[in-house]
C-alpha cells in the first residue's frame, strides 16, 4: 500500500507527505495521531446558503490509506460477505450477487417478481 503512494501529490488533510509515510511508517509501525482526526467542512444543501440548517458536515480524513489497509485485513481474514459486492473495489463480474449462483434463490426471485433480469 505504501509503495503505491505518489510522492509528487500534495499532503492530505493530516499534513503528512507521502515521502514521510514511506520513510517512517514501516520503521515505527505507528498510526499517526493526525489520522484519527478529521477536518469538518460544511457543504451546502439545496436552499438558502444563509440558513445554517442548509449545510451538512463532511469529515475529511486520510481515508484512502486507512480504507486500503482495512479492506486488505477484511479480505485477508475472509470477513466480507459476498452479498456486500457493491461496496468492493473489484470489478462486478468478480463480486457477482450470490442469487445468480444459486438456482433456488434465482427461482424464488423470479416467482416473486414475475421474471429476472441481469444487466
Amino acid at each position: 500500500m505504501l509503495r503505491n503512494l505518489d510522492v509528487n501529490k500534495a499532503s492530505g488533510p493530516d499534513g503528512i507527505s507521502a515521502v514521510v509515510l514511506k520513510t517512517c511508517a514501516p520503521e515505527t509501525g505507528q498510526v499517526p495521531v493526525a489520522w484519527k482526526q478529521a477536518n469538518v467542512q460544511p457543504v451546502p444543501k439545496k436552499g438558502s446558503r444563509a440558513d445554517p440548517n442548509n449545510y451538512r458536515p463532511i469529515s475529511v480524513t486520510s481515508e484512502r490509506v486507512l480504507n486500503n489497509r482495512l479492506l486488505a485485513y477484511l479480505e485477508g481474514n475472509d470477513l466480507l460477505s459476498d452479498q456486500q459486492y457493491g461496496f468492493w473495489p473489484q470489478p462486478i463480474h468478480r463480486r457477482f450477487p450470490s442469487c445468480v449462483c444459486h438456482p433456488h434463490l434465482e427461482r424464488g426471485h423470479r416467482e416473486a417478481r414475475g421474471g429476472i433480469s441481469v444487466a
